[in-house]
C-alpha cells in the first residue's frame, strides 16, 4: 500500500527543498466554465465545482506546510470578454500559474492576441498552445497516449516478450510499427507485430508461444472469432498478459472470457479512481467532511493537478524540471487519480501518464508491478 497523502507531500518537500519562509504566496488563476446553455445547474457545472473543491483541498494542505498560494477563481463562461482582452492578460500574466479554461474552443480564444507568458495548464483536455513553452496539457494526444502506454508496459512487465496484435487494416500498421520500436527502444529485447487475417481466421506471422512470459497487445477491436482466439491464446499462456487498446474494453466484456483469464486482461487508463487505496480514502473522508461532501472524480483530478503543478512550481518558476527525456519510463507523479508524466510535443508540455487497470466487475484496479 502506498504511502499517506501527508508523507507524500513531505517527502516531495524535502526532496526538492521547498521550505519557504516570509515568501508572498504563489498567486495561482483558476480559470473554470460554471455555467452553460442549460443553467448553472447540469452535471458539468457540478463537475467544475468538483474539480475546484479538488484545487481548494490540496491548495490548503500545501498551506498546512508552511506554503501558502493566493488563488483567483473566475468564472471563464461570464468573464471571457475581460480575461481575453488586453487588460485580462496584463491581470493574468500577474500570476505564477494558470489554470483553464477546459474546452479547446475556450483555450483557443484565451490564446490569441497578446501572449500569456506565466505557466498555464489546459486542465481536461488536449489541447496544441501557440505558447509552446509555457503550455501544459494534462489530457494527452494520440500520440502521447501511446507514449505512455509503452512507458507503462516496460515499467510494469519489464522482462515480458511483447506480442503486437493487429487487425489487417492498412490505418493500424503506423500505429503498430510506433509502438514496436518505442518497445524495443525502453525494453531492449525482441517486440514483434502480427496481423490478424480475417479470412483464414488465423496469426500472420505464426506466433509459438510455448510456456514463456507474453504481453499480447490488441491495437483495435476485432471480431468476435477473432477477439476469443486472441483473447484465450494470450491468457492460456503461462505468464502471459492481454493488454486492451483505448477502444477495446467494449469488446472484452462482450466476451466469454473466464474470470482467471479476465483477472489477466489490462486496460489503459488516464484516470482511475480506487477508493482501496490509502491516498483516495484519505482525501475523499477530508472532502465528506468539507462543505463539498462526497464529489465526482473531478475533485480527485484537481487535487492531483494542483499537487504536482504546486510542487514543481515551487521548486522552479521555469517549469523545467518537468520535461523528461524519451527514455524516462516512470511517472512523474502518481496520484489519487491521474499519473502525470510530461514531455515536450512542440506545442508545450503534454502528459503521458497512462495507468494499466484490471476491471473487477464494476471497479478498475490500478496494476502495481
Amino acid at each position: 500500500m502506498r504511502a499517506t497523502a501527508s508523507f507524500i507531500l513531505t517527502f516531495l518537500m524535502t526532496l526538492h527543498g521547498w521550505a519557504q519562509t516570509a515568501l508572498a504566496p504563489t498567486r495561482v488563476a483558476v480559470l473554470l466554465p460554471f455555467h452553460t446553455e442549460k443553467g448553472s445547474n447540469d452535471a458539468f457545472n457540478q463537475a467544475m465545482l468538483d474539480y475546484w473543491a479538488g484545487i481548494e483541498t490540496a491548495a490548503n494542505e500545501w498551506a498546512e506546510n508552511g506554503i501558502k498560494t493566493e488563488i483567483n477563481l473566475r468564472d471563464f463562461t461570464t468573464d471571457s470578454s475581460f480575461l481575453c482582452s488586453v487588460a485580462g492578460k496584463l491581470w493574468l500574466n500577474q500570476h505564477d500559474l494558470i489554470i483553464g479554461p477546459v474546452y479547446p474552443k475556450q483555450l483557443a480564444e484565451l490564446d490569441n492576441g497578446t501572449p500569456i507568458s506565466k505557466p498555464w495548464v489546459s486542465p481536461l483536455a488536449p489541447y496544441a498552445f501557440k505558447q509552446a513553452s509555457n503550455g501544459i496539457s494534462m489530457f494527452a494526444n494520440d500520440s502521447l497516449r501511446l507514449l505512455g502506454l509503452c512507458n507503462e508496459f516496460s515499467r510494469c512487465f519489464p522482462h515480458h516478450k511483447v506480442v503486437i496484435i493487429s487487425p489487417d487494416k492498412p490505418k493500424n500498421a503506423a500505429q503498430c510499427a510506433a509502438t514496436r520500436d518505442r518497445l524495443l527502444a525502453l525494453m531492449g529485447h525482441k517486440a514483434s507485430v502480427h496481423t490478424w487475417k480475417t479470412q483464414s481466421q488465423s496469426l500472420s506471422p505464426f506466433l509459438e508461444t510455448g510456456s514463456d512470459s507474453f504481453l499480447f497487445i490488441y491495437t483495435d477491436q476485432f471480431t468476435a472469432q477473432a477477439h476469443s482466439f486472441l483473447a484465450k491464446k494470450a491468457l492460456d499462456t503461462k505468464n502471459s498478459y492481454g493488454i486492451g487498446a483505448f477502444d477495446w474494453l467494449d469488446a472484452q466484456e462482450k466476451s466469454s472470457l473466464s474470470s482467471a483469464q479476465k483477472a489477466r486482461m489490462l486496460y489503459p487508463s488516464n484516470v482511475v479512481l480506487n477508493f482501496n487505496d490509502s491516498i483516495v480514502s484519505s482525501i475523499s473522508q477530508r472532502l465528506a467532511l468539507s462543505e463539498w461532501g462526497e464529489p465526482s472524480k473531478y475533485a480527485y483530478i484537481g487535487y492531483d493537478q494542483f499537487q504536482f503543478l504546486m510542487g514543481h512550481y515551487s521548486a522552479s518558476p521555469t517549469m523545467s524540471p518537468l520535461v523528461y527525456g524519451p527514455k524516462n519510463s516512470s511517472p512523474t507523479y502518481q496520484g489519487s487519480i491521474q499519473n502525470i508524466n510530461l514531455y515536450p510535443t512542440g506545442y508545450g508540455l503534454g502528459n503521458a501518464g497512462i495507468r494499466l487497470v484490471r476491471v473487477d466487475g464494476e471497479f478498475q484496479i490500478p496494476i502495481v508491478p
